[in-house]
């Protein structure tokens, strides 16, 4: 992460779709879709991460990043929680959530190896901004 004062949320008007993301600056990590591991032989399944109802697709993100290889994927909000779809199962995965509810930041860091249906409870906690850079910079 950058050395940013804040990480703003901002509304995508590009689109037309009402959708929110954060932007920030990322000097080490890739971006990756679904279909980066389309050749990989393992089952798919479709990801799910659930957040308490107080974040929502205008204050919070959720990502995967996948461990040891220095990607990350988004989670997109759909209903209430975050998916995604096409992951390997028997993938280890560290899901990112990171948040901002009038000028406090929230986050959590969760590592796992997917499974079939995998559906992960991510309990965000109040942080700082620089706890959230030092936690992204020790991804697996």
């Amino acid at each position: 992460v950058g050395n940013q004062d804040s990480i703003p949320v901002q509304q995508d008007t590009l689109t037309g779709t009402n959708e929110y993301y954060y932007y920030f600056q990322i000097d080490s990590m890739n971006w990756i879709n679904c279909d980066y591991f389309y050749n990989d032989p393992a089952p798919r399944t479709t990801v799910t991460g659930n957040v308490s109802s107080q974040f929502n697709q205008s204050n919070c993100i959720v990502y995967m990043s996948v461990d040891g290889q220095n990607s990350i994927g988004q989670l997109y909000y759909t209903n209430g929680h975050y998916e995604t779809y096409n992951w390997p199962i028997g993938k280890a995965v560290t899901f990112v959530a990171i948040a901002e509810i009038n000028g406090q930041y929230y986050s959590a860091f969760q590592s796992t190896t997917l499974v079939n249906n995998h559906v992960e409870a991510l309990n965000l906690t109040a942080t700082t901004l620089s706890a959230i850079q030092s936690q992204l910079s020790l991804l697996p």
